[in-house]
């Protein structure tokens, strides 16, 4: 796992520029990753509550359909 975040880092510090210095960069790098991550939380949030929506909805017609 760290070895996967590590390789993360490197693939957008070696995205910028050369003349930037290295802490900047990193920097520059863990904000990304974190936006990338809110994004990702995000969707997965969204996607959750489609399907916890969806199910709710499809239990309420099987209710309705086999109740008696």
């Amino acid at each position: 796992h760290v070895r996967a975040v590590e390789a993360m880092v490197n693939q957008q510090v070696s995205e910028s520029p050369t003349e930037m210095p290295v802490a900047n960069a990193l920097i520059i790098a863990s904000l990304k990753l974190a936006d990338e991550l809110v994004r990702e939380r995000n969707k997965h949030t969204q996607l959750k509550e489609r399907i916890r929506s969806r199910s709710a909805a499809l239990l309420e017609q099987l209710n309705q359909k086999f109740a008696y």
